[in-house]
């Protein structure tokens, strides 16, 4: 006698993860206020409290406290401009924000001079995005500042000057993605902003970092065969005899040796 059929297993479906932002919009009219930048540059953004405590851990803290922030309701950001706040703002109630490539990755603008200057102020501000964006615990916002600055990497290359450089590697932590991405930039991008008549103005940590970089895509095998070329006659410098050299050629030794001995001023008795 065959055993009774046994009944299909009941199919488990996992429910989709809660998007906070698919939440009932309680309270509409509970607002809270930010004022971005300093004097002359300062501009004030009202969002909903209910949308800033859901994006950020930080606002969420800092509204429902007993600080400042929580009885006046007004958060200020002294080093961050209204522009870049401006991108957060948006973000924050669309989960996206308005960028000269938008809805078009067309390299097409860099043949406009004015438009390949609004790119790359843009540059700039999206590396200030990224940082108050992890200044506030917004890894999502973090992460779609950065797949924009990637895509531009293909499409136009941003130019990022020394003084972004120098702004990264103040305000971000040893290993951080953004530090990462500045340097592979400078490595492998089609035209690396790094360039030798300005390399003095960007920060030993940059050019270490580059460095290090470079040398770990060396193959070992590479490697080897450089260090076994670094033979003595590739670092000779010309030997030549005292009466071989000229007047002039004596003095200006004389005035670099006396230089470099803080002597520079009895140098002038050379002529």
């Amino acid at each position: 006698m065959s055993s009774p059929a046994k009944p299909p297993a009941e199919k488990i479906t996992t429910p989709p993860p809660i998007n906070p932002k698919k939440k009932s919009f309680s309270s509409p009219n509970e607002m809270v206020t930010f004022v971005a930048g300093t004097g002359d540059k300062q501009e004030t953004f009202q969002i909903h409290k209910q949308i800033a405590c859901e994006n950020s851990e930080v606002w969420n803290r800092a509204f429902n406290s007993v600080f400042v922030e929580g009885q006046t309701q007004t958060y200020r950001i002294e080093d961050t401009g209204p522009e870049v706040f401006r991108l957060l703002t948006q973000w924050v109630y669309r989960e996206k924000f308005d960028h000269i490539h938008s809805g078009d990755w067309d390299a097409s603008h860099c043949d406009d001079f004015a438009s390949m200057v609004q790119c790359m102020v843009e540059d700039s501000a999206l590396l200030h995005l990224w940082v108050l964006a992890e200044k506030f615990l917004i890894p999502r916002l973090q992460n779609y500042t950065m797949r924009i600055l990637c895509n531009k990497v293909f499409i136009c290359n941003p130019n990022l000057s020394s003084k972004d450089c120098r702004y990264v590697y103040d305000n971000t932590a040893d290993g951080s993605a953004l530090r990462r991405f500045l340097i592979e930039h400078n490595c492998w991008g089609k035209t690396s902003s790094f360039h030798d008549k300005n390399s003095f103005s960007y920060p030993v940590e940059v050019l270490g970092d580059i460095i290090m970089a470079l040398k770990r895509q060396l193959p070992e095998n590479v490697r080897a065969r450089k260090c076994s070329q670094m033979t003595g006659d590739n670092y000779l410098v010309e030997e030549i005899l005292l009466p071989n050299l000229d007047w002039i050629r004596i003095r200006a030794i004389l005035r670099i040796m006396a230089a470099k001995d803080g002597l520079s001023g009895r140098s002038t008795r050379l002529g």
